[in-house]
């Protein structure tokens, strides 16, 4: 199996038992191919002349196909039959003289050399789609639920930076010193119930109603400590926008982690 980063010439490679790692130059994105897809097919044809590098029990463990030339030991070979899938033979002729025809098995590890590229040999019960229709499947969703999982701890990692997440609740969390609404006695953790007669259930709809009544004297009937009361209060105006930003001078609960400021 081969797992690498996608654009740009190779920087580094490293393999660890059947899986290659590599990081390419620009590494965005990533991709792998497993045993056995599309383009990883070897097929010595008959006529082929090749090197042939043996283990002590005469079994192939390096095929070179091109660069013959950087392997002084390898055996000169002419291929006239070769299976490097199910049964895992090279059959042909040693030093390209047809009196000298023998069968070597090849290792189930062995490696076809063209030139720099280096390709291990892939028996068929090892490919992927030799495998089960149950692991396939595993195989393939693993991709997508691991995007998932990348999504979740990202965002759960930005939440955390920036103080957690934005709070709904129509609840007060910091208020500003000196603000309008601390001046007014407006405490954290009051519950605001409705302002001037309009239901607040949600900060959205706190921000709302503050917000369009700038410089204008407004009644908060809040809930604190389990007993409901009224608080004046009079939002002061902004010069840019003619409106009143309640976020200025109180902030959202902060609830364990959740975020305090819109």
């Amino acid at each position: 199996m081969i797992f690498r980063s996608v654009f740009g010439p190779k920087i580094f490679a490293y393999k660890k038992k059947e899986t290659q790692y590599t990081i390419r130059l620009l590494p965005i994105g990533g991709y792998v191919r497993m045993a056995g897809e599309d383009g990883e097919e070897l097929e010595l044809k008959p006529g082929y002349r090749v090197g042939l590098e043996l283990s002590k029990d005469e079994t192939v463990t390096k095929i070179i196909v091109n660069g013959k030339d950087q392997y002084v030991n390898a055996q000169p070979f002419e291929v006239s039959k070769a299976d490097l899938e199910k049964e895992l033979f090279i059959e042909g002729f040693e030093d390209y003289d047809e009196s000298k025809k023998v069968r070597y098995q090849v290792a189930r590890d062995a490696v076809v050399v063209d030139g720099k590229i280096e390709t291990q040999v892939v028996p068929y019960d090892r490919t992927f789609g030799a495998k089960s229709l149950g692991k396939r499947a595993a195989t393939i969703f693993a991709g997508p639920l691991f995007n998932f999982i990348l999504a979740i701890l990202i965002f759960t990692a930005l939440a955390f930076i920036q103080g957690g997440v934005a709070s709904t609740e129509n609840t007060l969390g910091n208020v500003v010193k000196d603000s309008p609404a601390a001046e007014a006695g407006l405490k954290e953790g009051d519950k605001v119930l409705s302002i001037s007669g309009t239901k607040t259930d949600s900060w959205a709809e706190i921000v709302g109603k503050v917000s369009e009544n700038p410089d204008k004297n407004l009644t908060f009937k809040i809930e604190r400590d389990g007993k409901k009361q009224d608080v004046k209060v009079t939002p002061e105006k902004q010069k840019s926008s003619g409106r009143s930003r309640w976020e200025n001078w109180c902030r959202k609960p902060n609830q364990r982690f959740i975020w305090c400021q819109n």
